[in-house]
Parts: C-alpha cells; sequence; structure tokens
C-alpha cells in the first residue's frame, strides 16, 4: 500500500490517535445471513483492529511518526493489539491497560459483495475518560473517531494544538463544540447524512457538507467513487483507482490514517486525499483491516 511518495516525505510529522483498539473476528460468507437464518462461513480471521488503532497503523505505514493513545484490557488480546501496533511503526506507550475486557468487533464479510456488517463491543474502550486528552497537546495532528465516549473525544479535541482530524464513525450526530475544535471532519454517505441532519442537510453531498457548521474542511468518502472535498464555496471530487475488492473492512481507517500522514507532512489537502484514496482503495484487496502490512511495498 505504501505509494512512491511516502518514501521522499520520510516521517516529517507526527500524529497522535486517540481512540479505540479492538480485537476483530471476520468470518468470510457468500452472502450476509438474512434475519434468523444460519450460513455456512468458508474461513475464519483473527486479528488486530478497532479504529483507532487502524488508522494509527496507516498513519504509520504511510510515514508519520505516529502514538496511539487507548485502552486495552488485561488478557491475550490486549498483548496482541500492542504487539500488532508496535510491529507496524506505532509508539503504543500511550496505550493503559486497564480492568475491562479489550475492545472486540465481530464482522461478516460477503464474499461475492466484498461488504461487510460489524458489531462492536466496547470493553476498554469504554473507559476512556477526560482525563487522558492532554497526551494528544503539542503533535501536528490529532485523529479522533467515535468508538469511545463522546466526552473523551471533545476532550482530546480542544486539548490539540495540531490539525484535528475528525472520523465520525460509527454515525451519530455530534455535538457543536465538537465540531467546532475540529479542522478536517471525514464521513462517509450514512455519516454525512446523519451529521448534517441537525443542520437541514441538503439535496447533494456537497450540499449536505457544506451546511455542516464549524468544520473549515468536509471530506466525503464514497467507497468505490473515490471522496469529495467540500471547503468554503469550492468542491472537488477525487476518483479512485478501479480495484477489484475481495474485503472492505477497514477501508475507511486506512483512508483517515493515510490522509493524517500526507497532511502533517505538509502536502495539500487535495493531493493528501487522493492519496488516501489510492491507500484505501488498495487496502480492499486484502483479508481484514490490516492485511495491506504484509506488502512491503507498491507502486
Amino acid at each position: 500500500m505504501r505509494d512512491s511518495a511516502s518514501s521522499s516525505d520520510q516521517r516529517s510529522g507526527t500524529v497522535v490517535v486517540f481512540g479505540s483498539i479492538n480485537a476483530d473476528t471476520s468470518v468470510f460468507v457468500e452472502a450476509l445471513p438474512a434475519p434468523g437464518e444460519t450460513v455456512h462461513a468458508k474461513r475464519i480471521l483473527r486479528n488486530s483492529g478497532g479504529k483507532g488503532a487502524n488508522q494509527a497503523c496507516a498513519a504509520a505505514f504511510s510515514g508519520a511518526q505516529t502514538v496511539m493513545i487507548g485502552n486495552v484490557g488485561d488478557d491475550a488480546d490486549g498483548v496482541r493489539s500492542r504487539a500488532a501496533l508496535r510491529e507496524a511503526g506505532v509508539d503504543d506507550t500511550g496505550v493503559l491497560v486497564v480492568d475491562a475486557p479489550t475492545g472486540t468487533a465481530l464482522i461478516t464479510v460477503d464474499l461475492n459483495e466484498a461488504e461487510n456488517t460489524i458489531v462492536v463491543a466496547a470493553g476498554a474502550n469504554a473507559l476512556m475518560g477526560e482525563e487522558r486528552a492532554p497526551a494528544v497537546a503539542g503533535t501536528d495532528a490529532v485523529v479522533l473517531q467515535l468508538e469511545i465516549p463522546m466526552d473523551a473525544v471533545l476532550a482530546a479535541a480542544r486539548a490539540s494544538t495540531g490539525r484535528t482530524i475528525l472520523n465520525a464513525a460509527p454515525a451519530t450526530e455530534l455535538p457543536t463544540p465538537l465540531l467546532e475544535a475540529v479542522d478536517v471532519l471525514v464521513v462517509n454517505e450514512t455519516e454525512l447524512d446523519v451529521v448534517s441532519r441537525p443542520f437541514g442537510s441538503g439535496a447533494t453531498a456537497a450540499e449536505k457538507a457544506r451546511a455542516i457548521t464549524g468544520p473549515p474542511i468536509v471530506v466525503v468518502t464514497l467507497g468505490a467513487d473515490g471522496a469529495l472535498i467540500v471547503q468554503g464555496e469550492s468542491e472537488v471530487a477525487v476518483p479512485a483507482p478501479r480495484v477489484e475488492p475481495i474485503d472492505t473492512t477497514g477501508a475507511g481507517d486506512c483512508f483517515v490514517g493515510a490522509l493524517a500522514a500526507h497532511l502533517v507532512s505538509g502536502i495539500d489537502i487535495e493531493e493528501s486525499v487522493r492519496r488516501a484514496v489510492a491507500a484505501a482503495s488498495r487496502t480492499t484487496l486484502f483479508d481484514g483491516a490490516r492485511g495491506y502490512l504484509t506488502e512491503s511495498t507498491v507502486d
């Protein structure tokens, strides 16, 4: 997944990811089960995940010095999760072991459509508190998501002294103080509908994004269609390369981490989004949220 420019951008900025760490269990099926239906899995995959941890790994892989701040449990999943972060080049000294099981995500992947459904049990992530927020100060960028308590997310956004990037996932309406503390809001189309609803929304993705008060830049990820950058009255569509996806799990997380890494290296928003779209597209060619980490280089 590493693009050719990453080596020349050589870790020129620091990204702190403040958020969730999970243990993923993925089952791959020929079709997602209907309510009450039992289907047979073709294979099963257990690995490390969580939106925050996935984004941290993608940021590190894309060339940024990356620090993870989060919680794991005192269990085997916690040990594996921290080891996986270190192996990906992420500083895990901000990860605490708490009195709760490591968060868990149960993922079902449709092999034919490369779509998935995900159920998350927060576990240790639910114990992330506002007192952890000061650790984000003094870095070039802070990346946030919504798999930890909202109060902690808001505190971290307010404590940030660098560029604040919020991935509003899972989808929920956002408090005004959080939106006002965010520099770049990243949402997919479902999340855009939810976040923009209190502002009257709009007919198109650009109108919905423009209606949101607070973030000066809104980036809407569009899956196979790439992404849309909305900045004031300006809107720029960034197409995605054509690929034959195997598993879309974690593609959005990969996008966010890569975006943060390129922004802190001094690259402008349009080129950073272009590179993030390419990275997210490539990660769909691998099983699991971090399958791309098995790849050393990519053109």
